[in-house]
């Protein structure tokens, strides 16, 4: 059976143009989903259906989501027709391209999202997790660090009663050029 699917439209003119497209490719008005999730509305459908859309733009807002709910479909045995984009129409005929397509676009992905990085180093941000240095520590931060200076309490006893990540503690008295001790006693 065809059904048609009409997802937003910005006016009254734009939904009657709409109807009467799917009408022209043999959509039955009784047929035809106004302004509805089409994920909800693919669980309507049926095998051996057909769902005719002005545009998959109509369907899904990204390219990553059209190809999953092509896959979805084609392998329910749902095609899918587009008056403003036939050429796809092809996708939801092959699954198996389609699956392919979507790994391209996840390795595409990666690819653009390394070059941003080398760029942005490149043009010399400092990239990943800020090291936490500031000029005036936090005040559990602070307590923890008096408490290494005035006492031989163990430093991860000290971090465990203040709320101090050891490993950012140690960081901290790092950068910050505070000396190690060298013998610490673990009691308390």
């Amino acid at each position: 059976m065809k059904r048609g699917f009409v997802g937003q439209v910005n006016s009254a003119l734009d939904f009657q143009k709409s109807i009467e497209r799917l009408g022209a490719a043999d959509v039955d008005m009784e047929n035809i989903s106004v302004n509805q999730d089409f994920s909800e509305f693919a669980t309507t459908l049926n095998s051996g259906d057909t769902v005719v859309v002005i545009s998959y733009v109509d369907l899904v807002g990204s390219l990553h989501k059209l190809f999953t709910m092509t896959i979805d479909l084609a392998e329910r045995d749902i095609l899918i027709e587009s008056l403003d984009e036939p050429w796809l129409d092809f996708l939801a005929r092959q699954p198996l391209v389609t699956r392919e397509l979507e790994r391209l676009d996840g390795v595409l992905r990666k690819h653009c999202v390394k070059q941003g990085l080398a760029k942005a180093r490149s043009n010399g941000q400092v990239l990943g997790r800020p090291l936490g240095t500031n000029k005036i520590p936090n005040i559990s931060m602070q307590k923890a660090i008096n408490m290494y200076v005035g006492s031989d309490i163990a430093v991860d006893k000290i971090c465990h009663l203040v709320g101090v990540n050891t490993r950012s503690f140690y960081r901290y008295i790092k950068l910050s050029g505070i000396a190690y001790r060298s013998n610490v006693s673990a009691e308390l």
